[in-house]
């Protein structure tokens, strides 16, 4: 039997509007809302358990898995083997690696009842490098690229701004071991391609900067940002000759640009969020954990190590700090919750009844293209126009409005608001033909 998905059945909390200047207990005016965290909380998407902390609602998670797909889809066409690890690893890596005293109170840890000390993972490179060693690979099983969508977590000093900037926060990192620095520059380049794909399908404008890789002993390392008015935590530079772009963390005092030597770097007006940063690491980690391979003549030799991440979370809630306004909720398409969301007049009303039926009609034509990507409001307390604004608010790019023109026996009309804020009145006959070359399914 059919299954129709309906708002009614959606899991939201109560509607409630979030003052725009909403503070901590503590009073404190840097940690304010950001408009990513309100309009995703107002709308039903997240909800704060704790500062730094969230649940993900069912069309918050919608939206998250259909960014992961997307990332699997982009990084699999290149070879990539998904792998998921422990988010608790061993104190011991950490100090191999001399990276517990360098992040310092940020590395969240704990005790098992043997007293043994586990560290909460923001990141894996130790984990991965620990366990390349024990596969003892030949040269010819390499490269090999791995990588994994996980829960991480940070003892932020001061969470805010949502999902932009929490303790725990899913993060897609990516391991690359090759057997050489040369073969290592190249799939750090290939991968560098697989990242500007992977942003260009969101359609959120991005630049890629020059970062700092110091905390992970990076030789190469680069930033994906979106710019902001807002609540960017970075400053971007740029060259006034090549145009290369750089995190003004890596500046010197004189501003000269390093890349051509010529130019002058000019800081931009914006504030950037930093969503995506790679790094060249070497053997900094293969050479602490012995992650070697048989190269051609018989003998171990260390892997050339790179490592690139995307934080899927804070990406999530930086599309909608770019691309939305104060009142509505706006998606890269791609990631929309639903794809079409079909509305129905109000209960009681003259036209409810055959509106809802071609409403069903609808839904059961597209359904069988569209996966589950389609949403009845079927609230029945509700008007057309508070319908509408609700469907607005959550961000859905083809909203379909079946009110009392489409019922009439001469010249029926339905009335489509698309992602481009066009509004349209097609013969409900069209409907499905246009709903399906919208989004390819014909």
């Amino acid at each position: 039997m059919l299954r129709r998905n309906y708002v009614s059945r959606l899991l939201l909390p109560q509607p409630r509007i979030i003052p725009h200047n909403l503070e901590n207990q503590n009073g404190d005016k840097d940690t304010r809302l950001s408009l990513s965290h309100r309009l995703l909380t107002e709308a039903g998407y997240i909800h704060q358990e704790t500062q730094g902390y969230f649940t993900l609602l069912p069309l918050g998670l919608r939206s998250l898995s259909k960014l992961e797909n997307l990332l699997d889809q982009n990084l699999q066409s290149v070879g990539c083997q998904r792998l998921r690890m422990p988010s608790l690893t061993p104190s011991s890596y950490w100090e191999r690696s001399h990276r517990k005293s360098e992040m310092g109170p940020e590395l969240m840890s704990l005790k098992n009842r043997r007293g043994k000390e586990f560290v909460l993972a923001p990141t894996h490179e130790e984990a991965l490098s620990q366990f390349f060693s024990s596969l003892r690979l030949s040269y010819k099983s390499m490269p090999l690229y791995v990588y994994q969508i996980t829960n991480k977590y940070r003892d932020e000093l001061n969470p805010k701004f949502g999902l932009l900037r929490a303790n725990e926060f899913l993060m897609k990192d990516l391991y690359t071991f090759d057997v050489d620095q040369a073969c290592a520059k190249e799939t750090y380049k290939n991968m560098s391609v697989v990242y500007e794909r992977f942003f260009s399908q969101l359609n959120v404008p991005f630049l890629r900067a020059v970062g700092s890789g110091a905390s992970m002993g990076s030789s190469a390392s680069h930033e994906y940002h979106f710019l902001t008015d807002a609540v960017g935590q970075d400053k971007i530079g740029t060259c006034n000759s090549c145009e290369q772009k750089f995190n003004m963390e890596v500046v010197e005092n004189n501003y000269s640009c390093p890349e051509c030597l010529n130019g002058t770097i000019e800081p931009l007006s914006q504030k950037a969020i930093e969503v995506a940063h790679t790094f060249h690491l070497g053997n900094k980690y293969s050479s602490v954990f012995n992650s070697d391979f048989m190269n051609k003549n018989a003998k171990m030799e260390h892997a050339e190590m790179c490592c690139f991440g995307i934080g899927l979370s804070r990406l999530l809630s930086a599309s909608v700090e770019i691309l939305s306004n104060e009142s509505f909720i706006r998606w890269p398409e791609t990631i929309a919750p639903y794809k079409v969301y079909l509305i129905t007049p109000k209960k009681g009303s003259k036209e409810f009844n055959d509106a809802v039926c071609k409403v069903h009609h609808l839904y059961d034509d597209v359904l069988k293209y569209m996966s589950s990507d389609v949403l009845i409001d079927d609230t029945e307390n509700k008007t057309i126009g508070a319908k509408l604004r609700y469907a607005k608010k959550i961000g859905i790019p083809l909203i379909i409005v079946f009110g009392k023109d489409s019922i009439k026996s001469v010249d029926p009309l339905v009335e489509i608001h698309t992602y481009k804020d066009q509004v349209l009145k097609l013969h409900p006959s069209s409907i499905k033909d246009f709903v399906l070359q919208m989004y390819d399914k014909v």
